[in-house]
């Protein structure tokens, strides 16, 4: 904040003083080298000063069991739950709940897999069964203010979907640059999978990729991790010090994501708030909304960057622009109506 170069107070925040994803994951392995404690990135997120820190350091790191990670818990507006896409990783959502700003409060959830001991969920209906339940520990009745990007636009909408059955409101479901359920999703093999996640990690970092197929075709798969290990290594997209069990993890998620095909047989219309990513060719655009439409009515919104681009500063503040108005107007819309009737 207001403080001469190089001195961090104790309650600067790590993120609005420049910390970002490689820095924050480096900052946890320092800590566990001189702490002897291994804190999850969702402590962090949820912990950015040092004050705070110090503190989870003390009483012990409590916080890993839920999957709900608040990365904006302040603020009076009904919360927004958003699902992150393929790999389940909450830190590319961090900009957005911050672009949100501080009225906003902005949840989000983190995959079961992620270890790399338990099992990723291949079921998008029993993903979003476990998100559910984790929802409704945080906020007990709706209406509910659920949004997704890529794959976790649809679970965001099994969500909505299990929550509408049970009787639940839906204030309003968000779909950031997702293609509709129902469309058969091609199945890649191990290494087309581990070329797009390598990518989509050096492409966050910016770091030049030059991926050989043919290199990877002939390793194992424990070689193969170790080959995306390297690579992210040297996109600075991990720190030194991650284990092949991190990789395999995340790896694993990514690859049961990618994989799950959702067709649901029957389902429940409802509004839809689409997001696309401008960059984006246009056939691919025309394809999502007309996928869309089978479940509801769909309101497009145009937003700069690429799909994950539009997640990244300085897309993202469009975005949040954007996601804001829409909110407001959703919840402006619900309370007139309660407004209303008080004054009858």
């Amino acid at each position: 904040g207001n403080n001469q170069a190089g001195m961090i107070g104790l309650d600067d925040n790590f993120f609005d003083i420049g910390g970002h994803s490689l820095l924050a994951v480096q900052l946890l392995v320092k800590l566990r080298q001189t702490f002897g404690q291994q804190l999850s990135l969702r402590t962090l997120l949820q912990n950015p000063t040092v004050a705070a820190l110090a503190q989870t350091l003390q009483q012990g790191d409590q916080q890993a069991s839920s999957a709900l990670v608040a990365l904006q818990p302040a603020g009076e507006r009904p919360p927004f739950f958003c699902l992150p896409g393929a790999g389940g990783t909450v830190l590319y959502l961090y900009a957005l709940a911050r672009a949100l700003g501080e009225e906003q409060p902005f949840y989000t959830f983190e995959a079961a897999g992620l270890d790399g001991k338990t099992a990723p969920y291949i079921d998008v209906d029993t993903a979003a069964a476990h998100q559910v339940a984790a929802l409704q520990r945080q906020q007990s009745a709706g209406p509910y203010y659920l949004g997704g990007h890529s794959h976790g636009g649809w679970v965001a909408f099994a969500m909505a979907q299990q929550l509408l059955r049970a009787g639940a409101k839906i204030g309003c479901l968000v779909i950031l640059d997702a293609t509709a359920p129902g469309e058969a999703r091609p199945q890649y093999d191990e290494v087309e999978l581990l070329l797009a996640y390598a990518q989509r990690f050096t492409e966050e970092f910016g770091y030049p990729a030059t991926f050989q197929r043919a290199a990877l075709e002939s390793l194992t798969r424990h070689a193969r991790l170790e080959w995306l290990k390297t690579t992210l290594e040297a996109a600075s997209a991990l720190p030194p010090g991650s284990t092949m069990e991190d990789i395999q993890g995340l790896f694993n998620v990514f690859q049961a994501d990618s994989q799950s095909q959702y067709d649901p047989a029957e389902f429940i219309r409802l509004p839809i708030h689409l997001f696309l990513a401008a960059e984006t060719d246009p056939a691919s655009k025309e394809a999502k909304i007309a996928g869309w439409q089978r479940y509801g009515p769909v309101t497009v919104y145009h937003t700069p960057g690429t799909h994950l681009g539009m997640l990244y500063q300085p897309q993202v503040q469009t975005l949040a622009q954007h996601l804001a108005a829409c909110l407001q107007a959703v919840h402006d819309h619900e309370t007139s109506g309660l407004t209303q009737a008080a004054c009858a």
